[in-house]
């Protein structure tokens, strides 16, 4: 018996065509691959997109008592909400015209401090100052005048000194007619 002799050969095998091919093959394959993820991911977007509308349909269908009932909003949320109704309320006050109409009252003895509005019962609180009970009165009578204000009440007035000349501080009322 003989023993068969071994050929050792350590040298690079030539590139053949048919390893080219295989290469080519598989860097197709891959971007084959990207493109179809790609699809589909788009395809998903889609799919949950048209479900969310189907939804929104179905609930628009049901009956009214059968739709789902929104939670109710915790203490702070509620709070929250009765601050931005006061906001609300304070921004629908008609400053424009009510301020506009005080302005067109021109006595020179009568000085305007404040006016502090209750949006909700559409309601005004002023104070002043006069020289005089007579300047204040002939004031009372222009603001009872104007037409956007209706009820308007004297609620109270005291003669106090200011820079040691006495003046007579005052509280009126009204309430604002919508227009």
């Amino acid at each position: 018996m003989s023993i068969a002799t071994v050929q050792l050969d350590f040298r690079k095998p030539a590139a053949t065509p048919v390893r080219w091919f295989a290469w080519l093959a598989l860097v197709g394959v891959v971007c084959a691959v990207v493109a179809i993820a790609e699809h589909a991911g788009a395809l998903t977007e889609e799919v949950e997109a048209l479900q969310a509308r189907q939804q929104t349909l179905q609930e628009r269908l049901r009956p009214a008592g059968a739709r789902k009932t929104p939670a109710k909003p915790d203490a702070e949320a509620l709070r929250r909400i009765e601050l931005a109704n006061g906001a609300i309320d304070k921004l629908s006050v008609p400053w424009h015209e009510l301020l506009r109409s005080f302005e067109s009252i021109r006595l020179p003895h009568i000085g305007l401090l404040s006016l502090v509005p209750n949006a909700q019962e559409r309601s005004l609180r002023m104070s002043g100052e006069a020289r005089s009970v007579p300047d204040l009165m002939a004031y009372v009578q222009r603001v009872t005048a104007l037409p956007l204000l209706a009820d308007v009440h004297l609620l109270g007035y005291e003669t106090v000194p200011r820079e040691g000349v006495p003046v007579v501080a005052f509280t009126l009322s009204a309430k604002w007619l919508a227009r």
